[in-house]
């Protein structure tokens, strides 16, 4: 190597590297486990349910069907909101509105990183409340069972 000066240990570099990829690795193939693995929807935890939809939203902004897969994981009083808010918003505009239009597109924010927060989760009969709990922000969101699949309501 042309012009580099100080100790290089291939093998040292390798150990750390292959440490911290096994590492990263390990965490990524865990949450996949926790939140993405399920492949009955019935089987979703509300947390699971949470966390898919908050990812479609932080992928809207760059991804067009983000917004259809957050959609999706709505109880039928929201998602029939967003509906009478589309026909509303279909008549001004002159055009076919899509009901997942009305999830605002690359203006979701969070407060906090759900990844980072305390979660707590308190199920009674078909109703939800996961809590997050981070350092200075606490969120509370209700889901609801419906079809046998946990539903956020907003």
């Amino acid at each position: 190597m042309t012009g580099f000066t100080g100790r290089f240990s291939v093998a040292r570099c390798q150990r750390r590297c292959c440490g911290a990829s096994l590492r990263v690795l390990l965490a990524v193939t865990a949450a996949m486990c926790v939140f993405g693995c399920q492949d009955d929807p019935k089987e979703r935890t509300p947390e699971a349910t949470l966390m898919m939809f908050l990812s479609a939203m932080e992928r809207s902004e760059h991804d067009g069907s983000a917004r259809e897969e957050a959609f999706v994981l709505l109880c039928e009083e929201s998602r029939e909101a967003l509906r009478d808010r589309a026909r509303r918003a279909s008549a001004l505009a002159g055009r076919d509105v899509p009901s997942w239009e009305m999830l605002a597109q690359g203006r979701f924010r969070l407060r906090l990183d759900p990844r980072r927060a305390e979660i707590e989760t308190t199920i009674e009969g078909e109703r939800a409340t996961v809590e997050l709990a981070a350092a200075a922000s606490h969120a509370e969101v209700e889901l609801r069972r419906e079809d046998g699949m946990w539903r956020l309501v907003l």
